[in-house]
C-alpha cells in the first residue's frame, strides 16, 4: 500500500505497522509505545485524543518537512486501541503551491503589457496626434507586444519540454564551437548596443551528445543573459568549452555586478528575478533560465551558477560527450 497503516492496541503499543508507515514515521515500529514510535507531538496528540474519545477523526498535519493526511478510527470503545491510515501529501501540496504561484506569476506578467497595449492604442484611436507623439506611442505598443510575444513563446517552450517523453529526446553529436560562434553572430547587434564584447574559446573536441536546436537555445539564453545583465558599458562575456573525460563543459561568464548569494539558489525558478524592474526594462521574461535547466536535464546534463557580488557571474553546463575522448 502507498498509505501507511498503524495499529495501536489498548495499551498504546504499536501492534502493526506496514512498510509505508515505517517510511513515514521511522523503522521497526512494532512493539514500541506510541510515545516512542510517534515522535511528532502534534501527530501523537491527535492519535491519543482519538483513543481517548473513541471517535473517528480526520486531519492534516505538518510534521517537520512533511504534510501528512490522517484517518484515525478506534477499534472498539474508548481505550480499545485504534487504526490509523497515513498518506504523505508533501509532493501534492508542493505541486498545488507551485501551480498557484505559477498562475499568479503569469497573470502578473501578462497584466503589464496587455494594459499598456490597450491604453496606448485607445489613446491613438481617440483622435489624431502629432507625428512625434504617435511614433512614441506606437513604439511603446510595439515594445510591449514583443514582450508579450516573448512571454507566450517561453511558456509554450516550457510546456512542450515538460510534456515531451524522454525517449523522444534528440541525441546526436553537436560541436559546441560551432554553436557558440553561431550564437555570437546572432547576438552581435544586441551586444554592440550594450557595448559588450563576446569572446569565444571552445575546444574543437568539445562535442556534446544532445539536441542541436536545444543546445543552441541553451547557449543563446545564457549569452543573452550575460549581455543583458553584465557590465553596463565596456563589458566582456566569455564563452568557453572543453572536453573532460566522457563529458563536455560549456561555460558562459560575464564581468558584471554579480548576484548576491541569497538569490543564487532560486535563479532557475520560473519568473524569479534578482531585480524585477531591471529585468523587465531589458526585455527579460523570467523564463530563460528555467528553459535552460529543462533543456540541459533533458539531455542528461547539469547546470550550475557561481557568482560574487561585484565580480561577475558564471554559468557552467556539463553534458554527455559524443564518442571517445580525444
Amino acid at each position: 500500500m502507498v498509505e501507511g497503516v498503524l495499529v495501536v492496541d489498548r495499551d498504546s503499543v504499536v501492534a502493526l505497522a506496514n512498510p509505508a508507515a515505517e517510511t513515514i514515521l521511522g523503522p521497526a515500529l512494532a512493539g514500541k509505545s506510541l510515545a516512542v514510535a510517534v515522535t511528532d507531538p502534534k501527530l501523537r496528540g491527535l492519535l491519543e485524543s482519538a483513543a481517548r474519545s473513541g471517535e473517528t477523526s480526520e486531519a492534516e498535519v505538518e510534521s517537520g518537512a512533511r504534510t501528512l493526511a490522517l484517518y484515525v478510527r478506534p477499534l472498539a470503545a474508548k481505550g480499545g486501541g485504534l487504526v490509523t491510515v497515513l498518506r504523505d501529501m508533501t509532493r501534492l501540496r508542493r505541486l498545488l503551491v507551485m501551480r498557484r504561484d505559477f498562475v499568479a506569476n503569469v497573470s502578473h506578467e501578462l497584466r503589464t503589457p496587455v494594459t499598456a497595449i490597450q491604453g496606448y492604442s485607445e489613446t491613438l484611436l481617440r483622435g489624431p496626434r502629432d507625428a512625434a507623439t504617435q511614433r512614441e506611442f506606437l513604439e511603446i505598443v510595439h515594445r510591449h507586444a514583443r514582450r508579450l510575444g516573448a512571454l507566450v513563446e517561453g511558456l509554450l517552450t516550457l510546456s512542450e519540454l515538460e510534456a515531451r517523453p524522454a525517449e523522444q529526446a534528440v541525441r546526436e553529436p553537436v560541436e559546441l564551437a560551432a554553436v557558440a560562434e553561431h550564437v555570437r553572430a546572432t547576438l552581435r547587434e544586441r551586444a554592440a548596443q550594450r557595448g559588450t564584447v563576446v569572446e569565444v574559446a571552445v575546444a574543437a573536441d568539445a562535442i556534446a551528445l544532445g539536441d542541436p536546436v536545444g543546445l543552441e537555445q541553451i547557449a543563446e539564453n545564457l549569452v543573452d543573459n550575460a549581455v543583458k545583465y553584465g557590465k553596463d558599458a565596456g563589458g566582456r562575456v566569455r564563452v568557453t568549452g572543453e572536453r573532460r573525460g566522457d563529458r563536455v563543459v560549456l561555460e558562459v561568464s560575464d564581468d558584471g555586478p554579480g548576484i548576491a548569494a541569497e538569490h543564487v539558489p532560486r535563479l532557475f525558478e520560473r519568473f524569479y528575478r534578482v531585480d524585477p524592474g531591471r529585468s523587465r526594462e531589458r526585455g527579460g521574461t523570467g523564463l530563460g533560465l528555467a528553459i535552460v535547466k529543462h533543456l540541459v536535464e533533458s539531455m542528461g546534463g547539469s547546470v550550475e551558477v557561481t557568482s560574487t557580488a561585484g565580480a561577475g557571474t558564471s554559468f557552467r553546463v556539463e553534458l554527455p560527450g559524443a564518442g571517445a575522448p580525444g
